[in-house]
């Protein structure tokens, strides 16, 4: 088929492979890419200016054809499918030999980011001219939704694909995608040149093309990088290293350029991390049940909801704590509880779980459960902390010499004040927990992904209230931990430990994203002010947010 016809095609190509990653582009469907209505999708711009038709299919209704054009996005995350409808397929027209298409993409970078602006441009020239006959002009990033530029298509048509085009594109993008200076997502200035850019972009390509098939010089010979898609070296790489004499013993690794034992297995992608072990016979999956409150009493917990829902075995509270064990943890100073039975203390502190068939019962129950707070002042910020005297005792100080004395004879002093930001650990693998119970003496073997297996191993036994023996933590690989595995394992952990004990089931449960981030805290963020005297001394007092 000849390049002409297939334009669209071509287009939708190129910018997958720009589209997420491998593994994303793997599991993802075009279909879920349409329906989802992001207003930064990579793909829906191409197929608004390619005015491509969509299939829908309801039980109810029947079958309807729908065309993606400006009326097909109705709010953000909204479009015109209906919540019955199926979408069966997507029909993507063949372009025509005095028609033009491409799509393009602006990202912090190139593969695996999601866009800043992207856009899909299409021109239709009256047959055997250069006088514009169709146009259209997509853009996502530019709103809440995918947008079409309407008027500015319209105004186009009939004219000359000429350079004194360009200007009044522009100014007409402009107008017809305005961005407020407080729009969400920032850099406004910035997104509002992508639109005029990519259209200049696409401006040139199309000349470049005409020039290509009459054979006439239309743009200047430096203008042609503009028109160029980008395809990148693979990557490479080197290890340097120096060679061992030939005299070392051949089991002497001192010196030798050793592979990482795990490094085969972790590149292929055949390294079994927790969650990548398959189920066992009969294992139940558990959701956590956490506060949407940063600090209150609990007045009430009502589960009945989430009890009757499909796939629903049971509700673990505080309540469900074996009577030899313990409702208290923590690392160093048990003054934490595994499930909030009075007060919560922050949002995403864990109340509860709910045990289900599979992780899509057990999550949509969770969300069901009702709790009843009576809300109390929180305290948010270092400088709320301060006011209020909450602190974690005891306070340390080191303190040598006279301060005072020095500051007082001191000619010179510098004063001040720095802030350090709290960090997310973001490891790759989230928290993550297999208990498996052996049926016999409080014995159970866990599978978490923990920088603390010694830690871990007490802290179950001490919840259940069965010897430290009987307690088997394994620990193969961790997807990361970076210190946030090092104690904070422990809100799922001793959860599922709880629920295998109790029902003496396998029970799994590994965290979403958002669900981790929420629930196990960062890294703490620091106030510190400071004074210094030239050659006298100097005093600094800190204070570390530790959460609740």
């Amino acid at each position: 088929m000849p390049e002409s016809r297939t334009q669209v095609f071509a287009a939708i190509i190129e910018m997958l492979r720009w589209f997420a990653g491998h593994q994303i582009r793997n599991v993802a469907v075009i279909a879920g890419n349409i329906t989802t209505a992001s207003p930064i999708s990579d793909l829906n711009p191409l197929f608004l200016s390619a005015g491509c038709h969509l299939t829908l299919v309801s039980k109810s209704s029947g079958s309807r054809t729908v065309k993606m054009d400006h009326n097909f996005f109705l709010s953000y995350r909204k479009t015109v499918i209906k919540p019955d409808e199926v979408l069966l397929n997507i029909l993507i027209p063949f372009t025509k030999p005095d028609e033009f298409f491409y799509g393009y993409k602006q990202a912090h970078r190139r593969e695996d980011d999601i866009a800043i602006v992207n856009a899909g441009i299409r021109v239709l020239f009256e047959e055997g001219t250069n006088v514009i006959k169709e146009a259209a002009f997509s853009y996502g990033g530019m709103a809440p939704i995918t947008v079409i530029a309407v008027n500015t298509a319209k105004a186009i048509v009939g004219r000359k694909w000429e350079d004194s085009l360009v200007q009044d594109v522009c100014t007409l993008l402009e107008k017809d995608l305005p961005l407020s200076p407080d729009a969400p997502g920032g850099t406004v200035e910035y997104r509002r040149t992508l639109t005029t850019s990519f259209f200049y972009k696409f401006y040139l390509t199309v000349q470049l093309k005409i020039q290509q098939k009459e054979g006439k010089r239309k743009i200047p010979s430096s203008f042609k990088s503009a028109t160029s898609i980008f395809h990148g070296n693979a990557s490479k790489g080197s290890q340097v290293f120096d060679e061992v004499g030939t005299g070392q013993l051949e089991d002497d690794s001192v010196g030798r350029p050793l592979v990482h034992v795990s490094a085969a297995k972790q590149s292929t992608g055949e390294a079994v991390y927790c969650d990548d072990m398959p189920m066992i016979t009969g294992e139940l999956y558990l959701a956590l049940v956490t506060s949407t409150e940063a600090h209150a009493k609990i007045i009430n917990i009502d589960p009945s909801e989430a009890l009757s829902m499909s796939g629903v075995v049971t509700y673990l509270g505080h309540g469900d704590i074996p009577q030899v064990g313990s409702n208290q943890t923590g690392a160093v100073v048990c003054d934490e509880e595994i499930f909030a039975s009075e007060e919560v203390h922050c949002q995403g502190q864990v109340i509860g779980a709910i045990v289900a068939d599979s992780q899509a019962h057990a999550q949509r129950a969770a969300k069901q459960v009702q709790v009843k707070y009576e809300k109390l002042p929180p305290i948010i910020t270092i400088e709320d902390a301060i006011e209020a005297k909450s602190y974690i005792p005891p306070i340390r100080k080191v303190v040598k010499g006279n301060i005072d004395q020095a500051f007082a004879v001191s000619d010179h002093t510098i004063q001040g004040e720095m802030r350090v930001g709290g960090q997310e650990h973001f490891y790759l693998e989230t928290h993550v927990t297999v208990a498996i119970p052996k049926g016999e003496d409080g014995e159970m073997e866990i599978f978490c992904s923990s920088q603390g297996p010694s830690k871990a191993q007490t802290q179950v036994a001490a919840v259940l209230g069965v010897p430290v023996n009987r307690i088997l933590i394994r620990v193969k690989r961790m997807g990361g931990g970076f210190g946030g595995k090092e104690t904070r394992f422990s809100v799922l952990l001793l959860p599922v430990a709880i629920a295998a004990f109790k029902l003496n089931k396998p029970v799994r449960c590994m965290l979403d994203r958002d669900e981790d981030m929420v629930i196990t805290g960062g890294r703490h963020p620091f106030l510190g002010k400071y004074k210094f005297c030239l050659y006298a001394g100097w005093f600094c007092k800190q204070w570390k947010d530790t959460g609740c």
